[in-house]
């Protein structure tokens, strides 16, 4: 006979709790069980008034045991974490809600810590602006309710791209010629790559050069970047 778990739960004027069957996950020289509940009728906005009551009973081959616990649902939410947008552009990370989260979210609100570099910064926004000087390798961002202190959702990385430094060889050695300001990926224009002739669309998108000139788009600055041999660099996103 193996373990046998059920949980049961007390019903109330806002509905009942139905939980599937445990699962088991095995860990080293322990098994840990986990069970997935859902609250029937439940209403987002409703104001809870009494806590859900859970009763769990366990029995295997030589003992029987049981155990209740108490909680509001607003005591135990843990959002997902934030999902990254665009990762410094002009020296600014951005982010948005995650998927899961309950909308509209100026009813449900989050608030925000981003982590990078050993320090630590709080927002309500959905974006932070660095200094472009800044040397940010690895940053993280998490969430949580701004209301009510649930717990934080997991950090999510949000990779600022590290830039190569470019070499060029020249009569059998290797010099040194510059660090990009920003990574650009040009391995979508295959024709850049090849050192052939590049045909661009005709779609404002700006990009600002190192040299003070504004490209018309992507394309147009890789095209660019490939004819300097890679010393052109991204100074911003938008017009110089």
């Amino acid at each position: 006979m193996g373990l046998l778990a059920g949980i049961k739960t007390l019903e109330d004027a806002s509905g009942s709790v139905i939980c599937g069957s445990p699962v088991s996950q095995r860990y080293e020289l322990e098994t840990k069980y986990t069970v997935n509940c859902q609250k029937t009728n439940h209403c987002p906005f409703a104001e809870e008034h009494q806590p859900i009551e859970m009763f769990l009973e366990v029995i295997d081959e030589t003992q029987y045991d049981n155990c209740t616990s108490s909680f509001f649902i607003r005591d135990i939410i843990k959002p997902d974490p934030p999902e990254c947008e665009h990762v410094v552009k002009n020296g600014i990370v951005t982010w948005k809600y995650p998927r899961t989260w309950s909308t509209p979210k100026s009813y449900f609100p989050l608030t925000f810590k981003v982590n990078a570099e050993g320090k630590s910064y709080d927002t309500d926004e959905q974006f932070i602006r660095f200094a472009t000087t800044s040397k940010l390798d690895k940053i993280y961002v998490q969430a949580r309710d701004r209301y009510y202190s649930s717990s934080w959702s997991d950090q999510k990385l949000c990779s600022t791209p590290r830039c190569a430094r470019l070499l060029h060889r020249i009569q059998g050695k290797i010099w040194s010629l510059s660090l990009i300001t920003y990574c650009v990926d040009c391995s979508e224009f295959k024709n850049v790559e090849r050192g052939r002739e590049t045909y661009c669309a005709k779609i404002y998108q700006p990009y600002c050069g190192s040299d003070g000139k504004t490209y018309t788009n992507k394309c147009s600055f890789c095209a660019a970047v490939k004819k300097s041999n890679g010393t052109l660099r991204l100074k911003q996103t938008g017009e110089c």
